[in-house]
């Protein structure tokens, strides 16, 4: 293909190509078909596609030279540019988004005020989260590339000056994956791809161009990062258990490490790390850390014979943990191909052993119970198989067992809480209008106007005759009024439904939301509402920036309590159920949302008696501090 076919022709068809995902972004927000946070999306769109496009950047020159099609440098600039114009989107409408919203306007909008506000509320946010930290580096690595991707740049910088300087691209490649995996913490699969992707690139970059020092160093700081990535998946802070290990002088360090290790990779899940030292017997006695103690066997027959067992103090479990090592030799020996094992395989087994053992235990002190659970961790007995199986999957820790060992360190209970929009806003604010409208008919009016909302959304649920929940809202005032024998006017018609879109919060809303934000909890709502509804009533209440996301159901044509529209909840946090408490305004809602697998909080503000489903709640409360208090402060009891 001749330089001027692709000029003329391939580039500007790859010129629109690449603007294809913002005509996308345009038309969908335009349409109706994003969320009832449009920005949010926008958000998290441009950053993929930033991302995408490093990644083609990257590409290219391997591409190249596996190919020999040396024409595709022609397209490097193009891509390159590209990843810094969504990078630059994708910025700025996190500064809209996320800071300039928040903002208040004592000298109005366009001011010299809000300037120094909007500078100072960026620059700390990038200085105290490190995700964000991390994307706002990667941008500032691609600004000067982008400035300096014009022949007359290279021209005024020379040919080998202006390569160093386009190296920083390895280092963008490797902090884009970075910021993007510290963003998504949990769900991490997509991430994992886009690091994979420039792992690969990278690593055959450096393996081809072995021979020139400065470029390796460049690449080799971009591999740091891009493992970095891979190593370091943002997980939760872990809180560290300082353990106090007495140990004969047998007990090597390396096994003591390698018990400990094992404890760390079950513990993760529970943001827990051990770290441990040696420690006298005396002194240990005397420490108020956990305690590790290596013993000899229990006086017990040999199948019996624990790995572990705690001490009790008052009848609750202590700060002391004994391992037995003979034990764990013992259970070893009993398995099948105990004699076709190397040394180094034995070895892996007995620390393996012996640190699920004290992982068992340590979850006794951490619990504060004695009692055992059917499955997971906490199970009472294993076959000897099972036990040292390279599984560590069925050492699992159930959702309430995480919740109760976070909530000890003052840590939230769980990660996320997703609202219906009845918990924020109180549907009894429109009575004042309807009462203005009809005299004396204003309480009846709401009341049957809200119950037939809900039927309808459920017979239209069940016939599948979708629309959405605005639509719902007019069909039930027409049959309201007319059931009730009231005349509705077009403008009172207009009167009522534009209530509707300006809800009253309840008095305690802003301050739950904003603690739940401070404790790190992900906060979302998961609504019928329409995503007009629910945007125009965060907004008008002066809460739509407490929110990760706004979620209506009618991203899926849904209501609730059919169960694809609780899915709508991981799918967007991307963390387990059980990982994000569902507070419910109905006894429907909180029965569904409990079946649907959500720990469950009834925020029961008008105290209606419970629905006679099968199911209960986890936690009934008449206000947000009882939720509060189940999310961030209770302590497992069993």
């Amino acid at each position: 293909m001749s330089d001027r076919a692709i000029r003329l022709g391939v580039k500007p068809l790859v010129f629109a190509a690449s603007l294809a995902p913002l005509a996308w972004l345009v038309w969908a927000a335009l349409s109706g078909r994003l969320s009832a946070n449009p920005l949010s999306d926008i958000t998290n769109g441009t950053g993929i596609w930033t991302v995408r496009f490093v990644c083609l950047t990257l590409a290219i020159t391997p591409l190249r030279w596996i190919t020999g099609w040396n024409r595709l440098a022609k397209f490097r600039r193009m891509t390159g540019l590209y990843a810094f114009f969504y990078g630059t989107l994708h910025f700025l409408t996190y500064v809209v988004v996320d800071r300039f919203a928040g903002l208040d306007f004592p000298n109005g909008i366009v001011s010299s005020t809000t300037a120094v506000a909007l500078a100072k509320s960026v620059g700390e946010d990038v200085y105290k989260r490190p995700f964000i930290t991390i994307g706002f580096t990667a941008w500032l690595m691609m600004l000067p590339l982008a400035i300096t991707s014009t022949a007359g740049w290279i021209r005024r910088l020379g040919g080998r000056n202006w390569n160093r300087l386009h190296k920083l691209v390895y280092a963008t490649g490797a902090l884009a994956v970075l910021h993007y995996w510290w963003l998504v913490r949990s769900d991490v699969r997509r991430p994992v791809a886009y690091a994979t992707v420039v792992l690969v690139l990278l690593a055959f970059r450096a393996q081809k161009l072995r021979v020139n020092r400065v470029k390796r160093a460049a690449i080799a700081f971009s591999l740091f990062f891009a493992v970095a990535a891979t190593a370091h998946a943002a997980p939760a802070d872990p809180h560290p258990i300082d353990v106090a290990v007495t140990a004969p002088s047998i007990v090597s360090d390396a096994l003591v490490n390698d018990i400990f290790a094992e404890a760390d990779a079950i513990w993760a899940q529970a943001d827990v790390t051990f770290q441990w030292r040696r420690s006298s017997k005396t002194q240990a006695n005397r420490d108020d850390s956990l305690v590790l103690m290596f013993e000899r066997s229990a006086e017990r027959s040999e199948a019996e014979a624990p790995l572990g067992w705690i001490t009790f103090e008052s009848g609750r479990p202590g700060h002391t943990i004994h391992l037995a090592p003979a034990n764990a030799e013992s259970l070893i020996k009993r398995t099948p191909t105990a004699y076709d094992r190397t040394l180094s395989q034995h070895e892996a087994l007995l620390s393996r052993a012996m640190g699920r053992a004290f992982a068992h235990e340590a979850g006794h002190y951490l619990l504060k119970s004695k009692t055992h659970a059917p499955h997971g961790l906490m199970r009472a007995a294993w076959p000897a198989e099972e036990f040292l199986s390279e599984d560590r999957a069925r050492f699992g820790l159930a959702a309430n067992e995480r919740a109760a060992v976070r909530g000890s360190f003052g840590a939230p209970r769980f990660r996320a809480v997703a609202f219906d929009s009845f918990v924020l806003f109180n549907p009894d604010s429109i009575v004042a209008t309807a009462e203005s409208i009809f005299p004396g008919h204003g309480r009846e009016l709401t009341t049957s106007w809200r119950t037939r909302q809900f039927e309808y959304s459920w017979l239209r649920s069940i016939t599948g005759r979708y629309t959405d929940f605005f639509n719902v809202t007019v069909d039930a005032l027409v049959y309201a009024c007319h059931a009730l024998g009231l005349e509705l006017t077009p403008d009172n018609k207009q009167r009522l439904l534009d209530a509707y879109l300006h809800l009253m919060p309840w008095p305690d809303t802003a301050n739950a939301l904003r603690r739940l934000r401070a404790a790190g909890v992900r906060v979302i709502a998961i609504t019928n509402f329409s995503p007009a509804m629910l945007r125009s009533n965060a907004t008008n209440a002066a809460i739509v920036n407490l929110f990760d996301r706004l979620v209506s159901t009618d991203m899926n044509h849904t209501f609730k309590p059919d169960p694809r529209a609780y899915q709508l909840g991981p799918n967007v946090l991307h963390l387990p159920a059980e990982d994000i408490v569902f507070a419910a305004f109905g006894g429907w809602d909180a029965a569904g949302a409990k079946a649907f697998g959500y720990p469950t909080v009834w925020v029961n503000r008008f105290n209606q008696p419970i629905e006679e489903l099968g199911v209960r709640p986890d936690r009934i409360a008449t206000d947000l501090d009882g939720l509060l208090r189940f999310v961030l402060e209770e302590a497992y009891d069993r």
